[in-house]
């Protein structure tokens, strides 16, 4: 038997109710979870669909909820709300991807910290989350449960215990396999930094307060080959600018208020295929091929903000691994002795805090692995691929 596409397995199951649950999955959300998170879908005032499966670095979505999404909404051919669990671990703790297509409807705002009516208040029990998030949604009282789940995370001992893993000789990274986490004493002042940006984790640069933590990077080390991750990612940005062009070509706006953003997609889908093609007898460099993806990404973006007659602003990546998507909240790093203040995903900043190593993105040079932001490599390793600099076209035009 042929295996079935994800992506159609997917879109069949939101066809059917909005909600899939992929092979295995019945472990994180039961059927009486399954059920009730169907009855709420199905009274949403905008779509809002669901989709829990499992996700490997090596597979179609290169361990992408973000990227699942994407390609699920695009086959489905259904703007709303599409919801997916970015990270599951064994201790079921777990992170939520929320991505916004909703048109000119826009009937529903979900605040920034909507994650937490799901991550906050039910944060072992994935199906319980999922269940109270679309719950709050159909019934209207979003803004309600998210300050609630802000208020269940602010009584979580965690959030204002006073650490000092200098003084613990089994805390940080074991020699060069993870981070070692600065010894720090947390002060009232610092908590309260720490709760805003995982409070506003999902809005990306997060101009608030920010933690005292400081973390060290470790060495690279590339715990597998890349020949084939390498050929996969070529292959996703050779998909990701082909689909942008299309989406281009069957657009049709009329509005003058959507010049600039519709601007901005052209400009980007245009600077993502010299990217890809700088050197054509050559193979491209991996590095460039994911600064396609972001610049596809960026495009896409732009092309959403001139749908709807907005203003284009791109969001900044996730500094440590662009491929990650967009970062929340800020993290202050030391990287070979250089003092680093930057946003990550919501991930690496779970890593960081929890002393595991987190997927930083790296490459070979002179058969050396190094952090692709210690790199010769530009314009993306001095702008972090927009997280630090979000003018990436203009560094590229001054690169040609």
């Amino acid at each position: 038997m042929t295996e079935r596409d994800p992506v159609a397995e997917i879109v069949a199951d939101l066809r059917e109710d909005g909600v899939h649950i992929g092979p295995g999955m019945a472990r994180h959300v039961d059927a009486a979870e399954e059920a009730a998170i169907e009855a709420a879908v199905a009274r949403t005032d905008i779509p809002v669909h669901v989709v829990v499966r499992a996700l490997e670095d090596d597979d179609m979505f290169a361990g992408s909820a973000g990227d699942m999404l994407v390609r699920a909404r695009s086959e489905l051919g259904t703007d709303g709300w599409f919801v997916a669990p970015d990270y599951i671990f064994s201790t079921g703790d777990y992170s939520l991807e929320i991505k916004e297509w909703t048109g000119d409807a826009g009937r529903l705002d979900l605040p920034y910290d909507a994650t937490g009516i799901a991550e906050w208040l039910h944060p072992d029990d994935l199906g319980a989350g999922l269940v109270e998030l679309t719950t709050a949604i159909a019934d209207g009282t979003v803004p309600a449960k998210a300050a609630e789940a802000r208020a269940a995370f602010d009584a979580r001992p965690d959030a204002t215990t006073t650490t000092d893993t200098a003084s613990d000789p089994d805390s940080g990274w074991d020699g060069a396999a993870g981070p070692v986490v600065a010894g720090f004493a947390v002060t009232a002042l610092a908590v309260t930094a720490v709760l805003l940006t995982r409070l506003f984790r999902r809005r990306a640069g997060g101009g608030g307060g920010r933690a005292a933590q400081r973390f060290t990077l470790p060495p690279s080390v590339l715990e597998r080959v890349r020949s084939a991750d390498d050929a996969r990612l070529r292959s996703r940005a050779e998909q990701d600018v082909l689909a942008l062009g299309e989406r281009i070509d069957g657009t049709q706006l009329t509005r003058t208020a959507n010049a600039d953003a519709w601007q901005a997609a052209l400009d980007h889908y245009d600077a993502a295929r010299r990217v890809l093609g700088r050197d054509p007898a050559a193979s491209p460099d991996l590095l460039d091929v994911i600064g396609a993806i972001v610049l596809a990404g960026r495009g896409g973006a732009a092309l959403d903000a001139a749908d709807r007659g907005r203003a284009f602003s791109p969001d900044a990546p996730c500094f440590l691994n662009p491929l990650h998507g967009k970062a929340g909240a800020r993290r202050k790093l030391d990287d070979a002795g250089r003092a680093l203040d930057v946003p990550v995903c919501a991930q690496c900043g779970k890593d960081l805090a929890a002393g595991r190593r987190p997927d930083i993105l790296d490459v070979v040079r002179d058969d050396v692995p190094v952090h692709y932001f210690a790199t010769d490599a530009e314009p993306w390793a001095s702008t972090g691929y927009g997280a630090l600099e979000p003018d990436l076209l203009g560094r590229l035009r001054a690169r040609s």
